[in-house]
């Protein structure tokens, strides 16, 4: 059973979900019967919560519960917070940036 997302955060699902995994295996089959072809050393792919002017804490709650479903630390540094899921040199990345605290008045 799959826990509900807790906000209306717009992410690919039904059929745009499985178009986008079909697509990434068949970039993987491609790369693979091209091997004249460069490959980066690293893939990233990043999900980045999206919604209707989130609060910074629902949006770092999006990605602890993320975090949560795929069983890694919630990492957080310079106010972006992420969860990643590393398979050898390709990541799954979560990232949400929280708004900078507003400065001293003029």
């Amino acid at each position: 059973m799959t826990e509900s997302t807790p906000y209306p955060y717009k992410y690919s699902d039904g059929s745009r979900r499985r178009e986008i995994v079909e697509d990434l295996r068949s970039l993987a089959d491609f790369l693979e019967s091209h091997p004249e072809l460069p490959t980066p050393r690293h893939v990233d792919v990043m999900v980045f919560p999206r919604h209707e002017a989130p609060a910074d804490a629902d949006a770092v709650a999006e990605v602890r519960r993320i975090a949560a479903q795929l069983g890694v630390r919630l990492n957080e540094r310079s106010g972006h917070y992420t969860a990643t899921h590393m398979i050898g040199h390709v990541s799954y990345r979560v990232i949400s940036a929280t708004s900078p605290p507003a400065q001293g008045g003029a």
